[in-house]
Parts: C-alpha cells; structure tokens; sequence
C-alpha cells in the first residue's frame, strides 16, 4: 500500500509541474503579457517593394497594443538606450494604437494591418502592455528603393507572336538594398516589374567586354491571354529546372544591354520561349 501511494504522489507531481510549465504558454492561462508579430505579402493591389501585411497577437494578460516602425540603426539605438520596458514606452508614445479583437474561444487578441510606403531596412515593433508590464516583438522588413540606369528599348521573340507586342520604351532599374538586383519597371502594363538578378560574378567574353549571367524567376507580366488568364515570364534554366541554359541569359553593364531567354506561360502550360532583349539608348 505504501509504494502505491508513492506512485499516487509522483503522478500528482508530474501532474502539477507539467500545469507549471503549460502557464503562461496557452493565450487564455498566461502570467504576463505577451505579443507576436507576422508579415506577409499584401496582395496584388499594393506594391510589394515598399508595403506589408502585418499580424499582431497578444494574449488575454494584454490590455494595450502599440506598433511603429523606424529604421534598423534607429532601433537598435533607442532599444539599447531606454531597455525593454522603456522601448515599450517609446513605442506607446510614438505608435499608433491597434485596434485589437478579442478572439471568443480563448481570450486572445488580434489586429491586422497594411504598412505602405517603407523604405530602407526599418524594424517594425509591437509593444503590449498591461497590469504594470510589457513586452515586446518585432519583424524587419526592407522598403526596396531603385536607381535608375538607362531608358531604352525592350523586344521579345516570343510577345511578338503571341500578342503582337512591338518594341516598347523601357527602362533598366537597379535595386539599392540588394547586391545584384535589376528590374524593368511596369514593363508592359502598370504595376508589372520585370526583375533579375546577377549569378556569379564579372566575366569576359571573347572581345573583352564585361558581363554578368543573370537569372528571372517566375513573374507575372499583367497581360491575360484569353480565358488562360494571367501571363507569367521566366527565363528558360528556371523552367527546366537547370543552370546549363544560363549561357544563354547575360547583362553587359557598359552597355546596359540585357538578354534572357525566356519562357512565357500560363497555369495551363507553356507559351513558347524565346529571347527578350533591352537595348539601353
């Protein structure tokens, strides 16, 4: 009798110490306030360079949310200075105030939003504060800018059979945040960037003119192609799924020259493929 009840007394512990654990984890059982932070893609009608999609939770120990973003140096700096429960201030003070919902099932509070118009490497903060505490959560997120390299003209083998798509003015953009990163911007209908980047590094071809193999993954172009529906464009060594085709895709910058062979498609299949070509003036 006596060593079943030992068991009773450990099973009783583990019982107790697992409850310990579990408090302050489960949104409607926790001892201090918490909050969480979640970014995503803002949708088609918004442009993904500079504006997101944010989702804040907190738990039921919240009783204010506040969020703001400022660049990362900034952050890092005010954070540092003012501690956690001091940035929770600051963010209280300078943010905006979310208009949280409070979830029916167990207590938790949420609140969605979009953030348009961000530029540079900013961090984007969310303090939640209540019974005299706070805490905090963050994303980073980088607001792309471009600098334009030349105005032009842009041809495609393989638009010009499919849609008639004569040559066209374009220009030659490049990203000021990431390394290596080029677009044509509203190539062929507004808000349809063409973007590639740089694979490897600088070459010489056979007469000595420096150029870059470049990469195009998958992009929709904002045409629609009957009732197939939307366009979409990527070079060919995406599409088989190999670099060997990268031969045939290149960018020489003293020229501001770009070739990619590319193929176009729908959700149906394949549209052909075929070279697009832009020719800085």
């Amino acid at each position: 009798m006596k060593k079943y009840i030992s068991l009773i007394a450990a099973a009783a512990a583990l019982v107790f110490a697992a409850c310990a654990q579990i408090e302050g984890t489960e949104p409607g059982n926790d001892a201090t306030p918490y909050v969480g932070i979640y970014q995503y893609n803002p949708g088609s009608e918004y442009n993904p360079d500079n504006d997101i999609a944010i989702r804040i939770t907190a738990n039921n120990k919240v009783e204010e949310v506040y969020y703001l973003y400022e660049p990362i140096e900034a952050y890092t700096s005010n954070l540092e200075a003012k501690g956690e429960a001091g940035y929770a201030e600051y963010v209280k003070a300078n943010g905006k105030k979310a208009d949280v919902q409070v979830s029916e099932f167990d207590g938790a509070k949420v609140f969605s939003t979009i953030l348009t118009g961000i530029k540079g490497s900013n961090q984007i903060v969310v303090a939640g504060i209540g019974g005299g505490a706070s805490a905090l959560a963050s994303t980073n997120f980088v607001g792309l800018s471009w600098t334009t390299l030349s105005k032009g003209t842009f041809t495609s083998v393989r638009l010009a059979a499919r849609i008639g798509l004569g040559a066209i003015e374009a220009t030659l953009e490049k990203c000021d945040q990431i390394e290596g990163r080029y677009r044509f911007p509203d190539l062929i209908a507004p808000g349809y960037h063409r973007v590639f980047e740089v694979v490897g590094g600088a070459q010489k071809d056979a007469s000595g003119d420096t150029f870059f193999t470049v990469k195009c993954a998958n992009q929709e172009i904002g045409v629609e192609f009957g009732s197939y529906g939307m366009m979409s464009a990527r070079d060919v060594a995406t599409w088989q799924g190999s670099d060997d085709y990268l031969v045939y895709n290149y960018y020489y910058p003293d020229y501001n020259y770009v070739c990619i062979w590319t193929q176009y498609n729908v959700s149906a299949g394949n549209l052909g493929y075929g070279d697009d070509i832009f020719q800085g003036n």
